[in-house]
């Protein structure tokens, strides 16, 4: 688990299609929202994220995976 204190930013990388072509129902999004989990299951961890996304959308399909949250970028690059 990652735990930041108020203020300090945390990092996650986003898959969001298979680099081979396995993926299914690939489509364009033009959102992405991000909602955080609390310290229990189930539990609030606060208002959402909405990160800015290219104009243009950015290509999805079904194998899109999330890394685990780290305290830093460089981390976040190497899983």
């Amino acid at each position: 688990m990652t735990t930041l204190p108020p203020g300090k930013s945390g990092y996650a990388g986003v898959m969001l299609a298979a680099a081979d072509g396995s993926g299914d129902g690939g489509m364009t999004g033009h959102r992405l929202t991000i909602g955080f989990q609390g310290r229990t299951p189930n539990s609030s961890g606060g208002a959402s994220a909405t990160p800015t996304l290219p104009a243009k959308g950015v290509y999805y399909d079904s194998s899109l995976t999330v890394t685990y949250w780290q305290q830093n970028m460089e981390d976040t690059l190497n899983w």
